[in-house]
């Protein structure tokens, strides 16, 4: 299952949205789905999914053994140690369901809403991929 928890201007309240989500989930682990896929964008007119980790938690919270996959999480938008304490705690959470797939992102305005320079995109997922490895020139 994938979920990106867009809304459009004429459909169902965004709490609703979330809602059946976690209903869906823990549903679907009981009749065998594997996984739950959550992408991320953010400055979106249609309220795409922002923040997939807490959703993450929170499906992991409603289920058992349903896998979990957040994909993708555009890493250079994180603070590095702070993701680290983040997915620490959801492993625990989780009890290890959660995985994780990092990219660069490819939108502009993402990085204009968080304050962080596009062009410094792989610069900034090289330091927020290896914070106490200085980057080789």
């Amino acid at each position: 299952m994938r979920f990106d928890m867009r809304t459009p201007a004429d459909g169902a309240l965004t709490p609703a949205l979330y809602d059946a989500a976690l209903d869906m989930c823990a549903w679907a682990e009981t009749r065998g789905a594997v996984m739950a896929v959550l992408s991320e964008h953010h400055a979106t007119a249609d309220g795409h999914l922002p923040a997939p980790l807490i959703l993450a938690s929170a499906i992991a919270a409603r289920t058992k053994v349903l896998n979990i996959l957040a994909a993708a999480a555009v890493l250079p938008l994180y603070h590095p140690v702070r993701l680290a304490e983040d997915i620490s705690v959801q492993d625990n959470l989780s009890r290890g369901r959660v995985a994780y797939v990092f990219g660069i992102g490819h939108r502009p305005e993402e990085y204009e809403h968080i304050g962080v320079d596009p062009g410094q995109s792989g610069t900034a997922a090289d330091a927020a991929r290896a914070p106490h490895v200085a980057l080789q020139q």
